[in-house]
């Protein structure tokens, strides 16, 4: 489940962009969600009841957030690893004043 939740919040983050959003992008995400649970063969539904049982767990909700929290770092890690190149972050000069 914790893959799950770590896969959507990348596809997700896809479309978090302001531009995809002016273009309207939004049904995109969800023609993207069902093409990755098909891929898993799990069914939005079976998703749905799984987040469903696991928000009525504060702990257990924690403990797969956290969980997928984790495999995302690793992979930006990975990432960052494969893509020095991409780790320089442009900052905007100060404005004078």
């Amino acid at each position: 489940m914790s893959f799950i939740l770590a896969e959507l919040q990348v596809l997700n983050a896809k479309f978090q962009h302001r531009e995809a959003k002016q273009k309207k992008l939004t049904d995109f995400i969800i023609v993207e969600q069902q093409n990755f649970f098909d891929s898993i063969g799990v069914s939005k539904a079976h998703f749905d009841r799984s987040m469903k049982f696991y928000m009525e767990d504060y702990v257990e909700m924690q403990t797969l957030h956290d969980e997928a929290m984790n495999l995302l770092s690793t992979r930006i890690a990975e990432y960052k690893s494969k893509h020095p190149e991409k780790e320089e972050v442009k900052v905007a000069p100060e404005p004078t004043k």
